[in-house]
């Protein structure tokens, strides 16, 4: 499901186009969100790195300390992540995703959830700036 304000153009050229790049956003949102499910799953927190802003943080916590954070949370346990829908909201240059979810650690289901990232551009895609490990 996707919320908020879209800017839609009109073509005409052999009839009428609609450009939004709408379609293009949730294609990259969707890729960046099975790329986060992926690296939990394979416990690589490197390749979560590459999915967070540069300028990540949350609360106190920069991307390095997420980054180190994860590595440790994740150090040998099997993840299964098992997404169920995502709420996107476009807030102008800003997007923030929920992600209901269910978890299972070491085979073990934990009950169903939701993450909640901000998501902003860096070099032309959509990276988490927030939400890995939002304050308690």
């Amino acid at each position: 499901k996707i919320v908020g304000p879209v800017r839609v153009e009109l073509e005409v050229s052999d009839g009428l186009r609609i450009r939004a790049g709408l379609l293009t956003d949730v294609r990259d949102i969707r890729k960046l969100m099975n790329a986060r499910r992926r690296a939990l799953e394979a416990n690589d927190a490197e390749a979560m790195r590459t999915l967070l802003h540069p300028s990540y943080r949350d609360g106190a916590s920069t991307r390095d300390e997420a980054i180190e954070r994860l590595a440790k949370d994740l150090a040998g346990r099997k993840i299964r992540v098992t997404p169920s829908l995502y709420r996107v909201e476009l807030r102008g240059p800003t997007t923030h995703v929920d992600e209901h979810y269910t978890i299972a650690i070491d085979d073990l289901p934990v009950r169903p959830a939701i993450a909640r990232f901000t998501l902003d551009r860096a070099a032309g895609r959509w990276k988490i700036v927030a939400g890995m490990y939002p304050p308690e």
